[in-house]
């Protein structure tokens, strides 16, 4: 079965576009994709209004853990592919 959906261009950044339209979120709601999508977008809200909630990097979340001050943790997956480097590098 085809959904048909509306997009503002046809650049790979309108499939965001795409997973958030009503029609598409309420047919793949349950997945896990949809989940990660909706936290990327609260990320990039929060970032556009109020920036100072936002932190990159090791030093700066461990700081807001000890503050009890994180409401969402999100990790690359680079940082996963560097921590298994340097695991490697310490052999």
């Amino acid at each position: 079965m085809y959904d048909q959906v509306h997009t503002s261009s046809g650049h790979i950044h309108s499939l965001n576009e795409v997973l958030l339209d009503p029609s598409i979120l309420s047919r793949i709601a349950d997945t896990k994709a949809v989940k990660e999508m909706q936290a990327i977008e609260s990320f990039y809200k929060t970032l556009m209004t109020d920036p100072d909630r936002a932190f990159y990097g090791i030093k700066h979340v461990e700081l807001a853990n000890e503050q009890q001050a994180i409401q969402s943790l999100m990790v690359t997956d680079s940082l996963f592919r560097y921590i298994i480097l340097w695991q490697l590098s310490l052999k």
